[in-house]
């Protein structure tokens, strides 16, 4: 059986009719009998008559933790326009079930879902099925990171964890860059084996990640910018964050030496263990092909994230006193960093996860999430580069439904460190620092590229909403859900169109092809002018494009 598609909207149409009675999708909060705004589709996957269709729902924004919702399904009709019926479902609507029936155990909650439907405008008899959820809490969700981050902020201080130089040149000929520093810092390990791509995370008694007292040797590459020799010092301190499955040498493009150049800062980056291009091969052969090792990419992106997080204490503490980092490279020179001006820079990957490491960071009050998004689950399906990784997948698990259940099912792997778990706590209800008490908020910029095929719009603005982002005008286009300011501002959600086609597909299914859109904005100038004059103190997102943010190229 396949459902009738027309009543479920595109996901670039209008999300408010999923806020009425009638529509027959429905998301609603039980303690309020607030309606959350969904998006819901057919899995556009499926080719066969005879193949079973998922029903996929997405909340279009981050539900409550710890929250009670009710789904609700109305009205459905199948291809040849006959009501659907799930017959145990209906037994429960109408109490036709015996006494001995298992429905029997369900029917005190079910009649519990039905009283709250009706109050909100949807009768028991209009269902063709509902059900009710819990989510879970953020204690035990960002509880991970959390522990991690102080643990492991305590032992760097305790055993004065700090950065080994490896080799330092500077590269003759090149008129942007001065010095190239390549170097490792030590940071707790929380994985089982520190030096093995397949090892996943060691777990204590109570399932809180447990620091081995080994250390992980994180892999450090700093690029002091031409600018340097000439510029007032000290010079801004930029952590950067690399795209998919990609390295620390991201920075050494000429287009991010450009970048730094033109913002005279000096650029940190490390790899994003877990999915960089070091974790390629285990994550081609290991996970893809069998979901049950998710886990040990997903532990390897809570290490990740807690890199990131010690860099930037670094960035405040000492790297500032590394002779390397001098206008002459010798001790007694000028120093370039004094460590008052730290900030972080992510592009695509980097972009999405800088959401959560500016929210577990007590030394990061700014960041730029350039090209960024959250809701993995939701993303993956929709992502050019997820083409090539289908494959895989569909080689080991042919089913289409069992497709997506698994990637459903994955979330509760990648929530541990998706920014959907933590965004909101950058603007409001900050985690709880080092100290226990609720960090300051912060400063963040989300910049985003119309009709990016890599990484989908829908997840960026799902993002926005979540975090209560206002949209920078001029707007290429409205966003749902989000107020409208002509700025400046301290924090912003920002677009960009730069009209490159062809545009991606609007379902779950990707084209497998890059219109170039996600890495273009590196190449606007207004785009960069907006990072340099937010990323220093007071800074604040202001419209740079003048009176429109088209940029054809």
């Amino acid at each position: 059986m396949r459902l009738d598609p027309a009543p479920f909207a595109p996901e670039d149409g209008d999300p408010r009719p999923s806020l009425t009675t009638t529509t027959p999708v429905q998301l609603i909060r039980y303690d309020t009998g607030e309606r959350v705004p969904v998006f819901a589709e057919l899995d556009a996957n499926v080719n066969e008559p005879s193949d079973p269709q998922a029903l996929i729902i997405r909340p279009l924004v981050r539900l409550r933790p710890a929250t009670r919702y009710v789904v609700a399904l109305r009205e459905l009709k199948d291809l040849a326009q006959q009501p659907v019926t799930v017959r145990p479902f209906r037994a429960l609507v109408d109490g036709s079930y015996g006494p001995a029936s298992r429905l029997a155990a369900l029917q005190g909650r079910y009649e519990q879902i039905f009283t709250l439907l009706e109050s909100a405008g949807v009768p028991r008899t209009s269902l063709t099925l509902a059900w009710d959820f819990v989510t879970a809490s953020d204690s035990q969700i960002q509880g991970h990171l959390v522990h991690m981050r102080d643990t492991a902020l305590a032992r760097v201080a305790a055993e004065n964890l700090g950065v080994t130089v490896d080799s330092v040149s500077e590269p003759k000929g090149d008129p942007l860059v001065l010095r190239v520093i390549k170097a490792h810092f030590a940071v707790p390990s929380f994985l089982v084996d520190p030096t093995d791509p397949s090892s996943g995370m060691e777990l204590d008694s109570s399932g809180l990640p447990k620091d081995t007292g080994k250390n992980y040797q994180a892999n450090l590459l700093v690029i002091v910018p031409a600018c340097a020799k000439t510029a007032a010092l000290p010079l801004r301190a930029v952590v950067y964050g690399h795209g998919l499955l990609g390295s620390a040498d991201e920075i050494s493009s000429s287009l991010h030496r450009g970048i730094a150049n033109r913002l005279c800062t000096i650029e940190l980056a490390t790899d994003f263990i877990g999915l960089s291009s070091d974790d390629l091969v285990y994550l081609g052969g290991q996970v893809l092909g069998k979901f049950d090792n998710l886990a040990v990419t997903t532990d390897r992106l809570q290490q990740a994230q807690l890199n990131f997080a010690v860099l930037a204490r670094l960035a405040r503490q000492k790297l500032k006193d590394l002779p390397e980092l001098t206008v002459e490279g010798t001790a007694g020179g000028r120093r370039l960093l004094d460590g008052t001006q730290v900030y972080y820079l992510g592009g695509s990957q980097g972009g999405i996860f800088g959401n959560t490491i500016v929210a577990i960071s007590p030394d990061l009050d700014r960041s730029v999430l350039n090209v960024g998004a959250g809701n993995y689950s939701m993303m993956l399906p929709r992502a050019s580069a997820y083409a090539e990784f289908q494959v895989i997948i569909a080689a080991a698990y042919p089913d289409l439904l069992a497709q997506q259940l698994l990637l459903t099912i994955s979330q509760s792997y990648w929530d541990f460190s998706d920014p959907l778990s933590f965004a909101r706590q950058n603007l409001q209800d900050g985690l709880p620092g080092p100290d226990g008490k609720p960090m300051a908020a912060k400063h963040i910029l989300l910049q985003e590229s119309r009709h990016d095929s890599q990484v989908p719009n829908l997840a960026t603005r799902t993002v926005a909403r979540s975090m209560g982002l206002v949209q920078l005008g001029p707007p290429v286009e409205p966003v749902f859900g989000l107020v409208q300011s002509a700025g400046p501002v301290d924090s912003a959600y920002v677009q960009y169109d730069t009209q490159l086609q062809p545009p991606p597909s609007k379902t779950n299914r990707g084209t497998g092809v890059d219109n170039g859109a996600h890495g273009s904005l590196g190449r606007i100038p207004a785009v960069v002018q907006q990072m340099d004059e937010f990323l220093r103190p007071g800074g604040q997102v202001r419209n740079t494009c003048g009176a429109s943010c088209v940029f054809p190229l």
